[in-house]
C-alpha cells in the first residue's frame, strides 16, 4: 500500500473511532443524567418503575391489618385505602411493606418503602428525618386499655404501675411522666398478650386503635378508663429530599377533605366519627 494511501485510511480510521467515542460519550451522560433526575425526581420514579412500595403496619385494625387467604396476604383497612387511591392517581400499582413503629422512618431514609402510611403522629423529631405531609390526613388522642377490674380513672393512678407499651411510640412519654414503668414491645400483638397475660395493668396507645379492640367480645372485660389526652394529627411521610412527591400527596389529601372522601372511609370502616375529620371538611369547604 503506498504512504499516501497508509496515512488517508489511518486518519479515517481515526476519525470514525473518535467519532463513535463521542457518541458513546453523548449517550452515557444522557443515560446519566436521566437515572440522576429519576433519582431526584420522586414522582417520576415512581411512575418509571410504576409502582408505589407503601410502609403500612400488619396490626392497626381498622386503619391497617392484613388477611392471610389462599397463601396471599392482602393489606386491609382506611389507610389501605388511601394507598390505594394514591396508586391510582398516580396510574401505578400498589406494594406494601410491612413496618412497625420503631422502623418506619428508617425504611423510608433507606429508600425500601416510597412513603409511610402507618398511623404516624406529627412530631418535631420526625420531621428532621422526613417529610411530613401537610395537610394531615387524620387525628388521634391517647389512652390506656385496661381491664376494668383495675378500676383506673386517672392518669396518675398509673403511678409505680407496669404500663405496655410498644417500641418507638410517642405515648410511652406520657407513662413516664406520671411515674409508671414502661414495658415496650416489639409491636401491637406483643404487647396486647403482655395486657392479656397480665404483665402490665394497661396498655398505652391511640384510642383509635383502642376502641376497635374493645369492640371484640374477647376484649369484653377491658376498657378505655381515662380521658383521652393529646390530640395528635397523623402525617403521611416521604424522603426528606423530596420535592415533587409532597405536593402531588399534598393536594390530594386537599381534596380527600374537601369531598368528605375521608369521613367516608371512616363509615366504611366503622370508625367513630372524628372531630378533625368533621373540621378539616367544613374548613375546605
Amino acid at each position: 500500500m503506498k504512504l499516501e494511501t497508509f496515512m488517508a485510511t489511518n486518519k479515517a480510521t481515526t476519525l470514525v473511532t473518535k467519532t463513535l467515542g463521542m457518541m458513546a460519550a453523548t449517550l452515557i451522560a444522557g443515560l446519566t443524567t436521566t437515572s440522576v433526575a429519576l433519582a431526584d425526581d420522586e414522582l417520576a420514579s415512581i411512575k418509571a418503575k410504576g409502582v408505589l412500595v407503601v410502609g403500612a403496619k400488619t396490626d392497626y385494625p381498622p386503619f391497617s391489618s392484613t388477611i392471610e387467604k389462599d397463601g396471599t396476604t392482602t393489606f386491609v383497612g382506611f389507610e389501605a385505602d388511601l394507598a390505594a387511591d394514591i396508586a391510582k392517581a398516580l396510574g401505578v400499582s400498589v406494594k406494601f411493606v410491612p413496618v412497625v413503629s420503631a422502623n418506619r422512618l428508617e425504611l423510608l431514609k433507606s429508600g425500601a418503602i416510597d412513603v409511610v402510611i402507618a398511623t404516624l403522629s406529627v412530631r418535631p423529631e420526625r420531621k428532621l428525618v422526613a417529610n411530613l405531609v401537610e395537610p394531615n390526613y387524620y387525628a388521634g388522642e391517647q389512652n390506656v386499655l385496661a381491664p376494668k377490674s383495675a378500676g383506673l380513672k386517672d392518669w396518675k393512678d398509673l403511678a409505680d404501675k407496669p404500663v405496655c407499651g410498644i417500641q418507638g411510640a410517642y405515648y410511652n412519654a406520657t407513662i413516664q411522666q406520671v411515674g409508671g414503668h414502661l414495658m415496650p414491645a416489639k409491636d401491637t400483638n406483643a404487647a396486647l398478650a403482655n395486657l392479656k397475660a397480665g404483665k402490665c395493668i394497661a396498655f398505652v396507645f391511640d384510642i383509635t386503635l383502642l376502641e376497635g379492640i374493645v369492640a371484640k367480645p374477647e376484649w369484653s372485660d377491658f376498657t378505655t378508663p381515662l380521658p383521652s389526652i393529646n390530640p395528635e394529627p397523623w402525617a403521611l411521610a416521604v424522603k426528606k429530599e423530596d420535592t415533587t412527591l409532597t405536593p402531588f400527596l399534598s393536594d390530594l389529601i386537599k381534596g380527600w377533605h374537601k369531598d368528605g372522601s375521608l369521613i367516608e372511609l371512616e363509615k366504611k370502616w366503622g370508625i367513630n366519627p372524628s372531630p378533625f375529620l368533621k373540621a378539616q371538611h367544613e374548613s375546605a369547604m
